[in-house]
């Protein structure tokens, strides 16, 4: 599991929000946010900017940096 995928799940469940709340708030699919949360994918950085802004974090601590 990658840094980010590890992130973005602990920020999720941190705000309570399910796969299918997260997925509506940035509109995406909820199959894409698990397949970002299993790191089998990465976001566009356009989806980045939307997840950070969201979660009011940098790009830096959503990949680890």
């Amino acid at each position: 599991m990658t840094k980010f995928a590890e992130t973005l799940k602990s920020l999720r469940l941190k705000h309570q929000f399910t796969i299918k709340n997260l997925a509506l708030l940035i509109n995406v699919n909820p199959k894409t946010i698990s397949s970002w949360e299993k790191g089998k994918t990465c976001p566009s950085s356009i989806m980045l900017i939307k997840i950070v802004k969201l979660f009011n974090v940098t790009c830096k601590q959503m990949l680890g940096i």
